[in-house]
């Protein structure tokens, strides 16, 4: 009997959960108040939260982030319906590394599951199921980056 509560205790533990997923500091699903708070004092109230936002979700957070010789500028982009964290989009500062934040994503996540090529724009996509992250890398023209974050989820929507 305790060897099968032992093994039900590690498959809960192990069992992929909603609002478990997360971007540095944040969880998906986390109010702006909890993400201001976790942040402790890097995101900031967006002044022009439309400038970022999309047809479902808000920019209501701005804030600056480095990582790994990058410098961003980092949007929390929030669910307009719930006012939940739904994505993290980092935009480059430096718009001559987007070749290299590339380069850097094909290391640490393997070769794209979909990739996009147009004289246009450039997209791939990445799945990170160990933390349940979906990873988009966008780049308009020949230059410039963008990383979204964004809960993924076994079925129903992604990306």
């Amino acid at each position: 009997m305790l060897k099968r509560a032992a093994i039900l205790a590690i498959l809960v533990a192990a069992w992929p959960r909603p609002g478990l997923c997360d971007w540095e500091y944040t969880r998906w699903g986390m109010t702006i108040e909890q993400v201001k708070s976790a942040s402790v004092g890097d995101a900031t109230d967006n002044p022009s939260p439309e400038d970022e936002s999309t047809v479902g979700e808000e920019a209501s957070l701005i804030g600056r982030f480095s990582a790994d010789g990058f410098d961003y500028k980092v949007y929390f982009m929030f669910e307009r319906r719930t006012k939940r964290l739904a994505g993290v989009s980092l935009h480059l500062l430096d718009q001559a590394k987007g070749q290299a934040l590339y380069d850097y994503l094909v290391k640490k996540y393997g070769r794209p599951y979909s990739r996009l090529n147009t004289r246009m724009a450039r997209i791939a996509r990445w799945i990170d199921r160990e933390h349940h992250d979906n990873i988009a890398w966008s780049a308009l023209g020949p230059a410039g980056g963008t990383v979204r974050f964004s809960e993924f989820r076994e079925s129903g929507r992604n990306l």
